[in-house]
């Protein structure tokens, strides 16, 4: 019986209910029968059906304890007490397994939208990360751009004006003849050049600990060909 219950569970094709004489068993033999009845499906419902005078039950609820799952039937019963009971209990089984169902629908409702929402959030951040990174940076050489110079200029004089011993120096880079390189190779060509000395700059100077020191030595591009080291 417990392995055909269980083959009907594993074919997604369970038993509502199932009926268990232990009138002419001993009680360990019902109890382990019931027990490996739950173990081949823990969802399925048991009805046991003893005698008037037994302590059968009593010993089934001590060692099962109590459960929606097991019904107890005593003699003297008829058949049609029986379909009575099994009609109730499948019904109950049916809306146990639809409030299953529509709890697992729910779960995986609310698992998808959860995880779009963190998609849009992510998507999101991203998105005004790039934006803040656009705003502050030169897009050919990926250098700081004027903006973020500033900003940077103003940590420094602030932090100057509450520490009179700090020091910084602002140098300015001016490429000579750069609109010569423009007329006669094109703007491509001076763009390359731009990137290029960009890359040299910025290779040549320091970058001081961000933790210790409150500005890092920075390199800026204003346009063209003039170029700011911070």
């Amino acid at each position: 019986g417990a392995a055909t219950i269980r083959r009907a569970a594993a074919k997604a094709g369970p038993f509502a209910m199932v009926v268990v004489d232990v009138r002419t068993m001993p009680a360990a033999e019902g109890l382990r029968t019931i027990e490996g009845i739950w173990k081949a499906d823990p969802d399925i419902q048991i009805v046991v059906c003893t005698t008037p005078h037994d302590r059968w039950p009593d010993q089934c609820i001590e060692r099962l304890g109590f459960t929606d799952r097991l019904v107890f039937l005593r003699e003297p019963f008829d058949i049609s007490e029986l379909c009575l009971l099994a009609c109730g209990l499948t019904t109950k089984w049916n809306l146990a397994c639809q409030a299953r169902l529509g709890a697992a629908e729910l779960e995986a409702i609310t698992q998808e939208r959860t995880q779009t929402l963190e998609a849009e959030v992510q998507e999101r951040r991203a998105a005004a990360e790039e934006f803040r990174h656009q705003a502050m940076h030169d897009p050919l050489t990926g250098l700081p751009n004027r903006a973020q110079l500033i900003e940077h200029l103003g940590r420094c004089m602030e932090r100057h004006r509450r520490d009179p011993g700090y020091r910084f120096a602002v140098l300015f880079l001016d490429l000579d003849n750069f609109k010569v390189v423009n007329d006669t190779l094109g703007h491509d060509i001076g763009d390359q050049l731009l990137v290029s000395i960009a890359g040299r700059v910025k290779a040549a100077i320091r970058t001081l600990d961000s933790v210790t020191h409150f500005i890092q030595d920075t390199t800026a591009r204003l346009g063209g060909d003039e170029f700011i080291v911070l």
